[in-house]
């Protein structure tokens, strides 16, 4: 409350007399034209009482609601949207998050393959950015009320709920793995956008451009092993790039080589053509019928 009390001070130019009367003068307020509300919705009362309790400053409009511990680039105004084009009493945005841990495809006890979790793999969660009608007040008994038992389980019932589904970026920071990741997330920005020196910078290295089929030559930022920046950058390590090269390119994860019937170095100058600047190679074939002799020849 205070700070809001006093956000029209921080943000405006006000001249101070103290030979008058302590007189404040206000030249320019460049406040935003904001109405807030701020509401005590009571120590111990539930997520669902708390929306209860600020109905009679909502009104009879639609509102927006969301838990505060997601970081996301949801478009609200696409969110909105969709909400007033189905015309039922919520919406919720809907999110397939990436999976932590590998996965085990089982036919009874035994395991048919193991992977890395994808993102596809998992359901769809409440990524907790919502658009609300007033009738959803009805579904709230009071501050003993959990938003999602009772009330979101009522307008799923009445085929009341629907659901934006958000295929951009999100992150929830509800324990303290999640904060580092953010955190991370933070210091990347902050080194693309020059606001920060990144680790390790390679200066005036000469960059291919295969989209534009071009080359100029720039600074190449990395931080945390990540490229996140392309133009002039300072780093808090530097190596000199100049007469260097560096382009993007594909890595062949599992190639045969012998099959092609040509040299490696004839194949590897047709794989550049089409992006491909690393290979696992795989000789078992040249292996199976000239033994050591065809393995030393690959290597050689």
């Amino acid at each position: 409350k205070q700070y809001f009390a006093d956000y029209y001070l921080h943000r405006s130019d006000i001249t101070f007399d103290f030979s008058n009367n302590n007189n404040m003068t206000i030249h320019s307020n460049v406040a935003e034209p904001w109405k807030v509300t701020i509401v005590d919705t009571g120590l111990n009362t539930m997520t669902g009482g708390r929306i209860k309790r600020i109905q009679k400053y909502v009104g009879n409009e639609p509102f927006m609601l969301t838990y505060g511990d997601g970081v996301s680039d949801i478009n609200i105004t696409e969110l909105v949207d969709f909400h007033k084009s189905h015309g039922k009493i919520a919406t919720i945005s809907a999110y397939q998050p990436e999976g932590r841990f590998g996965v085990l495809d089982l036919s009874g006890d035994s395991v048919d393959s193991f992977r890395e979790k994808e993102r596809g793999d998992n359901g769809f969660i409440n990524c907790g950015f919502m658009v609300l009608n007033p009738e959803f007040f009805d579904y709230i008994d009071g501050d003993s009320t959990v938003l999602e038992q009772e009330p979101l389980r009522g307008v799923c019932y009445d085929k009341e709920l629907m659901a934006y589904k958000h295929n951009g970026f999100w992150q929830c920071m509800d324990t303290l793995r999640d904060k580092e990741k953010l955190m991370k997330l933070k210091t990347r920005i902050k080194c693309a956008s020059n606001q920060q020196k990144a680790s390790f910078v390679i200066k005036n290295i000469t960059v291919i451009d295969v989209f534009q089929n071009d080359r100029f030559m720039a600074d190449v930022a990395i931080e945390a092993g990540y490229i996140i920046g392309i133009g002039s950058y300072e780093g808090i390590n530097e190596i000199d790039g100049t007469n260097k090269y560096i382009c993007p390119g594909l890595i062949d994860a599992h190639a045969h080589i012998e099959s092609s019937l040509v040299s490696p170095k004839e194949y590897y100058k047709e794989a550049l053509k089409h992006g491909i600047t690393s290979m696992i190679t795989d000789p078992h074939e040249i292996a199976n019928v000239l033994g050591g002799k065809g393995i030393e020849l690959m290597l050689n």
